[in-house]
């Protein structure tokens, strides 16, 4: 499964149609299941990027551990069978870094 995170449901919906135009099963969500879903690419759509860097950084944590237990029940860790791309926006508006950096601390 590759698994995305958006930073903003604008780019959330692009990385799904895009993922559906490959003829990709696609799942866009807005909070990470408890239980994987039936589908080949899984886009959330965290909103992080209209947040306080606190914020952000607080719930890409959230988003990132959901994940970890998400991926846990399919008996496949991450990197596995699952491939994690964060999205952020093309000028780099909200706080890349510090998400980025709160990814790195967690996988």
């Amino acid at each position: 499964m590759i698994i995305v995170i958006a930073d903003d449901i604008t780019g959330a919906a692009e990385i799904a149609g895009i993922g559906h135009s490959y003829g990709l099963k696609t799942t866009l969500v807005t909070r990470v299941p408890q239980k994987a879903p039936d589908c080949e690419v899984l886009v959330v759509a965290s909103d992080t990027r209209s947040m306080s860097e606190k914020d952000a950084v607080h719930v890409t944590h959230k988003v990132c551990t959901a994940l970890m237990e998400m991926v846990a029940g399919t008996g496949m860790p991450l990197g596995e069978k699952h491939i994690l791309f964060k999205k952020v926006d093309s000028a780099l508006r909200g706080y890349v870094v510090s998400e980025l950096n709160m990814l790195m601390s967690i996988f």
